[in-house]
């Protein structure tokens, strides 16, 4: 399992050029790492986002989905967002895929992996 840096760096991650894309596939954090690491993701660039295998449940996914619908949808460039068929098979998790679909409708929400040249960072 590996920990979320350390609150003091994060404003340093920040500080990273800018992403087409975000893949966290099969990465394990603590919950509440989880939380820190998506606070820290600046989305206003990212066209794709990857969460297959990680452990996010449905309550971090809430929060990934809550960031995003929270800011000024119309900008954002985001068009993708990946996780494992797990996710699905929870009421909460369902419930956020439709906030999402409901605030940006162009964001395909996938369950399987497929990459493009679309993604490519």
């Amino acid at each position: 399992m590996v920990s979320a840096p350390p609150p003091a760096l994060l404003p340093e991650l920040k500080s990273i050029t800018r992403l087409s894309g975000i893949g966290l596939s099969y990465v394990e954090l603590q919950p509440e790492s989880w939380g820190s690491v998506i606070e820290a993701i600046d989305f206003t660039e990212l066209r794709w986002v990857d969460l297959e295998g990680a452990n996010v449940t449905p309550r971090e996914f809430g929060l990934l989905v809550d960031r995003i619908v929270s800011m000024d949808t119309l900008a954002l460039r985001l068009n993708s967002l990946n996780f494992d068929r797990d996710l699905l098979e929870n009421d909460e998790a369902r419930l956020w895929c439709a906030k999402l679909h409901e605030k940006m409708p162009q964001v395909k929400i996938d369950n399987g992996w497929q990459r493009d040249t679309s993604r490519a960072v």
